[in-house]
């Protein structure tokens, strides 16, 4: 059988690297592609396969570390050697914790180099002929029969331009966009450049000549001046709101409701715009991008690759895999945010700006290990997407329910988040398509009981969508209660409930302690896991207030 091509990616600046690095690689084999920086080389791995990239650090545009953090979420990926001048412990370290394979010094010598990398091609290849002795659980058992299995590993390497056809973001919104954020570029350019969009254009001349920025009675048509009155970054804000609405309007899909992502990714970028005011720090613009696209990758995945996402979604709702981000990793080799952050990389729009996006499923704890500015810019943007989703008033099974804790709260300004909630579902009554939301014939009354309350109770707000509402409980053990145990530390004490009557929604690591309580439901899960519990729960209220009821109309016994 023929040997497959060994083919290598070299990315760095210096072109008199890339030649040295060429000839010594060569005579070991290989074929070899140049990029001169790591968004040129994330372009060339969205067209072709290679068996290894090797990097540089430092570099324009994208620097040669955060090429490999992306480059370490591709499935399957390249082997990734560091080739650096920067003899620098912390970043070594730091990049062989994080997975890459191999880190360097220039000061090497290249024929001992190319020999290694070599090695290291060699066994990839044999260690991917073996046979694997235990595969990777990817089915679920269904009480209809056989079980359903997560369909196969999708190369999004190989099938980027299917999805960047699946999106077809304007051109020009995305040149408006960078063009805003460059201060060196005038006005006029950026006038010119809007004037070739018709509907960014009218949306311009929507706002612009709304009360916020003209108080005259006379229209203003010059594009110039209304871009002035804006501001260049709203200008790049809008530029791509107005293309992804207009993407959102066009599409059509077996899988998502679209009209569903369209209100949220407005919704979204609402409240984004309201809570960015509110803080007293500098918010990177990069938390607006990521409210408008927050939900496009699903959109994208479903449409490029109907097939392996319908029968992923399958498994996910039938519980064979528990959360939605966890299936679209397995598959598709990374979350769907993960991927829309790629896709606006590949459009040109920096790093910085699309960064809190591809965080947007992972969990807050986990945006503790950031630098401050960015850990606020990310908790800002999913605080955005949580609200805004509460002001749509519609949730699908696979949905990711995650309440932030009240420090949170206490680091951003939320402002009134009742009144937010209320001000955007006008707006999106205004201007968006009606909600599908489920009818709600009849309300119950519950009791509940807040452990940790401090600030807006997010969980209250998405009870009262099941139409309930919430009696605050004041400790009777004889009627059925909903506990909020998210974010206590502690189980308390002094509570006495009836097990068999209450349903306590806690975080994962004290479940077991609640669970002495009453039934218990870990967040974050799936609006489907929240909703059976929420419906387990009103069934079992109903029929204690049944039999209560019952009892009292019983003839008393003389």
């Amino acid at each position: 059988m023929k040997q497959k091509q060994l083919r290598a990616l070299l990315v760095d600046d210096d072109s008199l690297t890339r030649l040295n690095l060429r000839f010594f690689l060569e005579k070991e084999g290989f074929v070899c592609e140049y990029a001169e920086d790591g968004r040129e080389a994330l372009w060339k791995m969205g067209t072709s396969e290679f068996d290894v990239v090797i990097t540089d650090l430092k570099m324009p545009n994208m620097h040669g570390h955060a090429l490999a953090i992306e480059l370490l979420s591709i499935e399957p990926r390249p082997l990734i050697s560091v080739l650096t001048g920067i003899p620098e412990p912390q970043i070594m370290r730091d990049l062989i914790i994080r997975g890459v394979d191999d880190v360097t010094l220039k000061s090497t010598n290249f024929i001992a180099y190319g020999a290694k990398v070599r090695a290291m091609v060699d066994l990839r290849r044999l260690k991917e002929l073996k046979p694997a002795t235990k595969p990777e659980p990817m089915a679920t058992k269904t009480e209809q029969g056989p079980a359903r299995q997560l369909p196969g590993r999708v190369k999004l390497g190989e099938g980027l331009a299917e999805v960047v056809q699946a999106l077809p973001l304007s051109p020009r919104a995305i040149e408006v966009y960078r063009m805003a954020h460059e201060q060196e570029i005038e006005c006029e350019e950026i006038a010119a450049c809007v004037a070739t969009d018709p509907s960014l254009t009218c949306e311009i001349l929507r706002i612009g000549n709304s009360s916020a920025f003209n108080s005259t009675n006379e229209p203003i048509t010059d594009m110039g001046e209304l871009i002035n009155r804006i501001g260049r970054r709203r200008i790049g804000e809008l530029a791509l709101a107005a293309s992804a609405s207009n993407v959102l309007k066009n599409l059509s899909s077996a899988f998502i409701d679209i009209g569903l992502a369209r209100r949220r990714s407005m919704a979204a970028r609402l409240v984004a715009e309201y809570l960015c005011s509110l803080q007293t720090f500098e918010v990177s613009p990069g938390v607006l991008v990521g409210a408008v696209m927050h939900c496009l990758g699903h959109v994208a995945l479903s449409t490029a690759f109907p097939t392996e996402y319908a029968a992923m979604l399958a498994v996910v709702n039938e519980g064979g895999v528990p959360h939605i981000s966890e299936a679209t990793r397995r598959v598709f080799g990374g979350t769907q945010s993960e991927l829309m952050s790629r896709l606006l990389r590949y459009w040109k729009v920096p790093e910085q700006l699309t960064f809190s996006l591809s965080q947007i499923e992972r969990s807050y704890d986990d945006a503790i290990e950031h630098p401050e500015r960015v850990r606020k810019d990310i908790e800002l943007l999913k605080l955005s997407i949580l609200i805004g989703w509460i002001a749509c008033g519609r949730w699908e099974p696979h949905d990711i329910v995650e309440i932030p804790n009240p420090t949170v709260a206490k680091r951003l300004r939320l402002g009134d988040v009742c009144g937010l909630i209320d001000n955007v579902r006008q707006e999106l009554q205004r201007t968006a398509s009606p909600a599908k939301s489920p009818e709600v014939t009849q309300r119950m009354q519950v009791h509940y009981r807040g452990c940790a309350m401090d600030g807006f109770d997010f969980l209250a707000e998405l009870l009262t969508g099941f139409g309930l509402d919430l009696v605050r409980w004041d400790g009777d053990r004889a009627v059925p209660v909903i506990i909020n145990g998210l974010s206590a530390r502690e189980v308390p004490t002094a509570l006495e409930t009836n097990r068999d009557h209450t349903l306590v929604i806690c975080d994962e690591d004290l479940t077991e302690a609640w669970s002495s309580y009453g039934k218990t439901l870990a967040l974050p899960a799936s609006y489907a896991s929240l909703e059976a519990a929420v419906d387990n729960f009103t069934c079992l209220a109903a029929t204690q207030k049944q039999t209560t009821a019952a009892k009292k109309q019983q003839p008393q016994k003389s």
